[in-house]
């Protein structure tokens, strides 16, 4: 038997093997030590296939939201290594990126509902409505933050601290990023629309 890297269906075959005993297993341990699962009686696995099902329509998302994290949090290590005045001034930069994120999460929130209904009526048309109009409304938005951040940075870092030092290092920041937040509103609905 060859055992080699290059036999990909042996590996596959192992590595779906490993997923299925690694389900089971998890499975098995949840009936043990969960009583409302004992109690309804249901098969490891059934409870099995459910897991699985769930992994893989919520892998994606998790890996999403894990990369975006990774990414905002790659501002702070960097800049680790300048000094702490730089990590505090782009740590209250980042603030206007969470309120950003706030409208667009609450936005894509609504796109995903809505879509997911006209999508289950399987009217295409709505669909595409209602990601048009999601994306001209987080445009609009990403384009005035972006604005904002471009144009009046010291305005927006005067509203989360008085420090001369941290405007100056806060704004630089907001002027560098300033276009990311166009990018962010762009990609948003389409993640929204994608995702539901």
């Amino acid at each position: 038997m060859d055992y080699s890297a290059a036999n990909t269906e042996l590996w596959n075959f192992m590595i779906q093997l490993g997923i299925i005993a690694a389900s089971i297993l998890l499975a098995n341990f949840l009936r043990r030590n969960l009583s409302f699962i004992r109690k309804s009686l249901m098969p490891v696995a059934v409870l099995a296939g459910f897991l699985l099902r769930i992994v893989k329509l919520t892998g994606p998302i998790i890996l999403q939201n894990l990369l975006s994290a990774a990414v905002q949090s790659a501002d702070v290590v960097m800049l680790n290594y300048v000094g702490q005045t730089h990590v505090s001034a782009v740590s209250l930069a980042s603030q206007y990126a969470s309120v950003l994120f706030m409208i667009l999460y609450g936005l894509g929130t609504g796109v995903t509902m809505l879509s997911a209904q006209y999508f289950g009526k399987g009217d295409m048309r709505a669909v595409n409505a209602v990601e048009g109009i999601a994306l001209r409304f987080s445009i609009g938005v990403g384009f005035l933050f972006s604005a904002a951040a471009l144009c009046i940075p010291e305005t927006m870092m005067r509203l989360f601290t008085p420090d001369a030092e941290l405007i100056r290092i806060g704004a630089e920041y907001l002027r560098n990023i300033s276009v990311a937040y166009f990018c962010w509103g762009l990609i948003e609905t389409y993640l929204a629309t994608l995702r539901s």
